[in-house]
């Protein structure tokens, strides 16, 4: 049992582990520290004015994201020597914490500015403008989970998931079929994975392919779906309920 302080939010990737406390202090730790953590005996790696935005690669490197400025953490070989290696200006950011989410797309971060309309893809924060490649609706959308290298990243709102390329060309949209409330949608092995509270509804994307969207069976009206990803395998989980599909 590892106490954390209250609302904070943990990411892992690789061998890392990241910990954003809501005071703004910021750990990375290898799962080996992070089981014997205590907030009082480590010293923070970074330190904001209020909890920022945190991801971690597939190969560890974390992301911090302190307002406007987005820090990379790469990996150290003592957790303790941790240093960001350099600052990344986002720019003409959303300044509200629920209107921003972080991800990584192998070594690419994206960011996620529901208020804005926007992406910003990459170390380089290019301006991706959602409403201009057919992304209108953006209340509840939810950025994928951090996944290994890709040409693109997944987005689900309501009622779709979308495929944007990276290098931002025209997000390609497939519709679920009924109007939900998203859980951060996933990739791997070149598909993509989306799946709807509510609607009860997935859908399963793969390169060109024609796309699965189909009810999820036996479904609870009232069920907290979360999708898992381990290695190649992806697992829809009820959180509420304890199904489980593959």
């Amino acid at each position: 049992l590892v106490e954390l302080p209250p609302g904070s939010e943990v990411a892992l990737g690789g061998d890392r582990v990241a910990i954003a406390a809501p005071d703004g202090r910021v750990w990375i730790l290898t799962p080996g520290e992070a089981a014997a953590f205590s907030a009082a005996g480590v010293d923070p790696v970074h330190t904001s004015s209020s909890m920022p935005e945190i991801a971690v690669s597939t190969e560890g490197t974390v992301f911090v994201l302190d307002g406007t400025d987005l820090l990379p953490f790469p990996v150290t070989a003592d957790t303790r020597d941790t240093e960001a290696d350099q600052t990344i200006e986002v720019g003409a950011l959303s300044t509200t914490d629920e209107m921003v989410e972080l991800t990584t797309v192998g070594e690419e971060p994206v960011i996620l500015d529901r208020e804005n309309r926007m992406l910003r893809l990459g170390t380089e924060v290019k301006d991706y403008q959602l409403t201009d490649h057919g992304v209108s609706d953006l209340d509840g959308a939810r950025l994928q989970q951090s996944s290994p290298q890709s040409e693109d990243v997944v987005l689900a709102t309501a009622d779709s998931l979308f495929v944007i390329p990276l290098d931002g060309g025209q997000a390609r949209e497939h519709p679920a079929g009924g109007t939900g409330t998203p859980t951060a949608p996933a990739q791997a092995q070149g598909c993509a994975y989306g799946a709807w509270n509510g609607s009860k509804r997935y859908v399963r994307a793969c390169g060109d392919g024609e796309p699965t969207a189909e009810a999820i069976p036996e479904a609870s009206d009232n069920g907290d779906l979360r999708l898992r990803v381990n290695n190649d395998l992806v697992v829809l989980n009820d959180q509420e309920f304890g199904l489980s599909w593959m």
